[in-house]
C-alpha cells in the first residue's frame, strides 16, 4: 500500500505515537508464514498431546499460511488455491503430523459458489 493511500495505518489515529516509517504499508504471505512459525510449533506439540477434535479460528491470509503448511505446497501452488470465507475446513492428522485426510464441511455446489464469491473480490463489474 503505497504511504501516501488514506487507509495507510499512518492516518489512523490508535497509531499517531508510532512512527510513519516503523508502520507495515502491508504484510506478505511469507511474512505470515515466519510470524506464526512459533504458534505453529508450539500447537501441533499441543494437539499431539491432546486427544480430540482441535479448532483454528485466522482471517484469510493466516489460514492461507496454515494451508501452505499442511499441504506442503510451494509459493506457486498456495497461489491457485482458494479458501472460501466462513466454511470449516477439516484436517485429519496422522501423529507425524502429516495429512491424511482433507475436506469442507460444504456439499460441493455450495462450495463452488463461495469459492467464485472469493475470486470476484476486488474486481469491478
Amino acid at each position: 500500500m503505497n504511504t501516501d493511500d488514506k487507509r495507510h495505518p499512518r492516518f489512523n489515529p490508535k497509531f499517531k505515537s508510532i512512527r510513519s516509517k516503523d508502520l507495515p504499508s502491508g504484510e506478505s504471505l511469507k511474512m505470515v508464514i515466519e510470524r506464526i512459525h512459533p504458534f505453529w510449533k508450539k500447537y501441533l506439540k499441543y494437539i499431539r498431546n491432546e486427544d480430540g477434535n482441535h479448532i483454528i479460528v485466522a482471517h484469510s491470509n493466516s489460514l492461507r499460511a496454515i494451508v501452505k503448511i499442511l499441504d506442503q505446497l510451494s509459493e506457486k501452488e498456495i497461489m491457485k488455491v482458494n479458501i472460501p470465507t466462513g466454511v470449516p475446513l477439516v484436517y485429519d492428522l496422522n501423529n507425524a503430523n502429516n495429512v491424511i485426510n482433507k475436506k469442507y464441511l460444504i456439499d460441493k455446489e455450495q462450495l463452488q459458489i463461495k469459492q467464485d464469491l472469493v475470486k470476484k473480490q476486488g474486481k469491478v463489474e
